[in-house]
């Protein structure tokens, strides 16, 4: 995170996917911060977002920078040299004018990632070219050492003020596989969150959460290609208020398809490879076993329809 102070009148929500290593996790994450935020009115927003890879990587990337503030510590002013000495990561997140030459010069953080991190930080930004998010590549996002790693973002909007174009931060997170060890715990658990700040103001919209009824839905997916596919299914199915079950961190499919079963939903949404291609959705019904391939553009529908021919039984 970025250590920032709750504002008066600003709701904070958190949302947090534990105990998941995969890209999945951070679109996942991402996605419905996006959603909560344009459901909330916000507009000419787009993701700053930067990797520092895992711990090897990162040290590295801290070995780089060190070994640049030294050779080039004569070009700075006693003042500057002393803040950069007591925090090196500092050079990276400077914004003075003198200093642009010298930032703009020092080691990036996603010059030093493994063939893993670099990898890793590829699948997320394929995630949100596939939902079609506007992002950008934020050298100066690095992680807290020792318990973030991996990914880092912020989720911005761009505001008009009178001295030209500036940005609101509106949400920020990240990835923490190693927080879990330093907090006490014998093993690793994996994980990223993100805190969202919106307004109260905003959030005039009431939820009825007693209207709530439980999913009667269950995607499952196989492969990476159908998890691009499916997150864009589930949100076309929100917007429809079409509330659906899903295990994205889930690779094998009789995993997934033992939680539809003691979920006890009425049909199991399948998406493949080839109804990734195809942008089709799979639709069998958990008595009968019988399927139908459907365009995710009619799936809405269908699934609306399935519910008014099963009315009477609950």
């Amino acid at each position: 995170g970025s250590g920032q102070k709750k504002k008066p009148n600003v709701e904070i929500c958190e949302l947090e996917v534990i105990n998941s290593p995969k890209a999945v996790a951070e679109a996942l994450i991402l996605k419905t911060a996006w959603a909560i935020l344009s459901d909330e009115g916000h507009e000419d927003m787009y993701i700053d977002i930067n990797s520092a890879g895992d711990k090897e990587s990162f040290a590295k990337f801290e070995r780089e920078l060190n070994t640049y503030f030294k050779k080039n510590m004569h070009l700075l002013g006693a003042s500057d040299r002393q803040k950069f000495k007591n925090n090196i990561f500092s050079i990276i997140q400077n914004t003075d004018t003198h200093l642009e030459s010298f930032v703009a010069n020092a080691p990036k953080p996603l010059n030093t990632l493994s063939e893993i991190s670099r990898d890793h930080f590829k699948e997320v930004l394929e995630f949100l070219e596939s939902f079609d998010i506007p992002y950008r590549i934020a050298h100066n996002l690095i992680p807290h050492k020792g318990s973030s790693s991996h990914t880092q973002f912020e989720i911005r909007k761009i505001v008009e003020t009178k001295k030209g174009e500036s940005s609101e931060l509106l949400a920020y997170g990240g990835r923490y596989n190693y927080l879990a060890k330093k907090v006490g715990y014998k093993k690793e658990f994996p994980s990223c969150g993100m805190t969202i700040m919106y307004h109260k103001k905003t959030s005039a919209k009431k939820v009825d959460h007693t209207k709530f009824t439980p999913p009667r839905f269950y995607v499952v997916q196989l492969g990476n290609h159908a998890k691009l596919r499916m997150l864009n299914v589930i949100e076309l199915l929100r917007k429809e208020n079409i509330p659906v079950y899903h295990s994205l961190t889930k690779e094998k499919i009789t995993g997934q398809l033992s939680s539809a079963e003691y979920l006890g939903v009425s049909h199991i949404l399948i998406i493949g490879q080839k109804e990734a291609i195809e942008e089709t959705v799979v639709v069998r019904s958990v008595e009968t076993r019988e399927q139908e391939t459907i365009h995710a553009k009619e799936l809405a529908k269908h699934l609306k329809g399935l519910g008014k021919s099963k009315k009477g039984s609950k």
